[in-house]
């Protein structure tokens, strides 16, 4: 049997309660109480329509006035466990599915899957003993496909087929870092390298033009991700357990907040809640963490992957 309180929550109630209807609308307390409890001359509610009850008191009727109100009290919780139930459920079904990409290095497999779901993670033997992972939308398709960074060496399979269609060759230099996403607005991965504290910046609309943003500090983790939410990538690091964020381009931490600084995690953002902006996260031997309001605690956990395993990105499941 199915109740809808104040035409916001629907809430499926045990058929016992509720004799005569299937579905009942509230717009009111007053018309909950009528309903909880019809045919009496009183009400569960202040502000209902029909009278207010008789004192207990102690005279004849008073036991079944009693078991009346006993009757009102376990119908009303009920109807709340139902009701709380049914909106707890409703809210997981609203939440967005994600997309999680790790890499086994032990391997040399991308590993990719989909939650909700209980299918296997999908499984891309591609690279070799100290490729750097990539995931990222290269061609402007609107589909994230694997890549791998050897030695200055850009190596992306378009067809997710463990093969390289196409080789680009950018950085190289002894401890480069790179970083793949649109910065330029184009819809397609510009690739980044980070320099100890220098960003080198090739977009795609104009491959022969290099740009370089100071920012960070050598033994820096970088990142790129819109963090404030303004359509635009910010530049980021994490270091021992503190986020800075670059949202201006000017070299400044505009945010700054602490999340993490065990050893051995790996920080990364992605896309977690359809809010315009990117969430900081860590992964800990398999075990992933969510910052969504960006105060250091912890609002959603994720189980995927082991210790030894790189994680790639996170993002909503288009």
């Amino acid at each position: 049997m199915t109740t809808a309180f104040a035409d916001r929550i629907t809430c499926k109630v045990p058929a016992p309660f509720f004799e005569s209807t299937n579905v009942l609308r509230f717009s009111s307390c007053a018309a909950l109480a009528s309903t909880i409890l019809p045919n009496r001359n009183y009400n569960a509610f202040p502000g209902a329509r029909s009278a207010s009850p008789p004192p207990l008191g102690c005279g004849p009727g008073a036991a079944r006035r009693l078991m009346d109100m006993s009757a009102i009290a376990m119908r009303i919780l009920v109807l709340t466990a139902a009701c709380l139930s049914m909106a707890d459920a409703s809210a997981k079904d609203d939440a967005p599915a994600h997309q999680w990409v790790l890499y086994r290095p032990s391997n040399s497999t991308f590993y990719v899957k989909v939650d909700p779901g209980k299918e296997p993670p999908m499984e891309i033997p591609y690279g070799a003993a100290g490729d750097v992972p990539l995931y990222a939308d290269f061609n402007g398709t609107g589909k994230r496909i694997p890549a791998l960074y050897r030695k200055g060496q850009w190596l992306i399979s378009s067809h997710a087929d463990g093969k390289p269609d196409a080789v680009v060759n950018f950085g190289g230099q002894p401890g480069d870092i790179p970083l793949a996403v649109d910065i330029d607005g184009d819809n397609r991965a510009d690739l980044v390298i980070f320099r100890g504290g220098e960003w080198h910046v090739r977009g795609t609309r104009n491959l022969a033009v290099t740009q370089i943003v100071h920012f960070g500090l050598p033994g820096d983790v970088p990142l790129l991700a819109d963090f404030d939410g303004d359509g635009k990538i910010d530049f980021a690091v994490f270091r021992a357990g503190h986020w800075y964020v670059d949202t201006n381009r000017d070299g400044k931490a505009e945010l700054d907040f602490a999340f993490g600084g065990m050893a051995g995690e790996r920080a990364i953002v992605g896309d977690w809640d359809l809010a315009g902006h990117a969430v900081p996260m860590l992964f800990r031997d398999g075990e992933w963490l969510v910052s969504a309001q960006h105060d250091g605690k912890v609002s959603a956990r994720a189980v995927f992957g082991s210790k030894g395993d790189i994680p790639v990105a996170v993002s909503i499941a288009r």
